[in-house]
């Protein structure tokens, strides 16, 4: 699945928007790929990367799941050339890869791939949109 996000009104610590892979509710199995504002990305530098990001977490079996990626790695602070904004989870047979693009065409992936069976017994058994904002913002439609 792809989603095109108009970036420019996410400008708020915490707001996000993108796609959710779900597998399974009890004990919970999704992950959410996202563009994501931050303010202050890196934990060992404050400050340093403020702006959007596009990042995967996974959880599995109700926990956030690090052998994936969990928070990191992601795309690091972005500077699209547009309002424009892609992002895409797609199976590959085995894995659920992400990636972003600027342009619609060219995606580059991000965090590892992750197996069809981190989502639980099932795999991916359904994919949407989100929007989030941890309380520091409207959740804006993109």
């Amino acid at each position: 699945m792809t989603a095109k996000l108009d970036h420019s009104t996410v400008t708020v610590n915490g707001q996000a928007a993108g796609l959710v892979t779900y597998g399974q509710q009890g004990p919970n199995h999704f992950a959410k790929t996202a563009l994501q504002f931050k303010n202050d990305v890196d934990p060992n530098t404050p400050g340093n990367q403020n702006g959007k990001w596009i990042e995967r977490t996974l959880t599995t079996n109700n926990n956030l799941n690090s052998n994936y990626g969990g928070s990191f790695p992601n795309s690091g602070a972005l500077t699209p050339p547009t309002n424009n904004l892609w992002i895409r989870a797609a199976y590959d047979g085995t894995n659920i890869i992400t990636s972003f693009s600027y342009d619609g065409s060219t995606f580059t992936p991000f965090a590892p791939p992750v197996p069809a069976s981190e989502y639980g017994a099932n795999g991916v058994t359904k994919i949407g949109l989100f929007v989030k904002h941890d309380n520091t913002g409207p959740a804006t439609p993109v």
